[in-house]
């Protein structure tokens, strides 16, 4: 994914979205529907200039089309596993806030099975 992103950078890529034209590195930073209409606006150039011919072997614009949907297809792949990831530990802390809830009701429920002289003797010691 390196080389991906070091070609982009060296041809100046740019994409044109309904926010103006962006640069790679902006790329990060727009929602994933906007990457999704790229990723198929590109793909439908893409398709269109590479018509089925004899004479006509790949332009270096369609080389760049093939690098920039490539670089948009790896942003989206990434941000969705960083939302999975957010997700799953949302979920996590979520589940350990209510194990540490029922502990404190088990250690309350021992604490009021305690005699008066036990917790008396607990009290004392602290």
């Amino acid at each position: 994914m390196k080389d991906i992103f070091e070609k982009s950078v060296r041809l100046k890529l740019r994409f044109s979205t309904s926010s103006g034209v962006l640069s790679t590195e902006d790329l990060w930073d727009i929602s994933l529907k906007q990457l999704d209409g790229l990723y198929k606006a590109m793909k439908k150039q893409l398709a269109e200039a590479e018509e089925d011919s004899l004479l006509i072997k790949t332009t270096p614009r369609n080389t760049e089309l093939k690098l920039s949907i490539a670089l948009v297809k790896h942003i989206v792949e990434t941000r969705l596993i960083e939302i999975d990831a957010k997700t799953t530990l949302i979920e996590r802390r979520e589940k350990k806030a209510k194990l540490i809830a029922a502990l404190a009701d088990k250690q309350d429920e021992g604490l009021k099975s305690k005699t008066e002289e036990e917790l008396k003797a607990m009290i004392e010691e602290l």
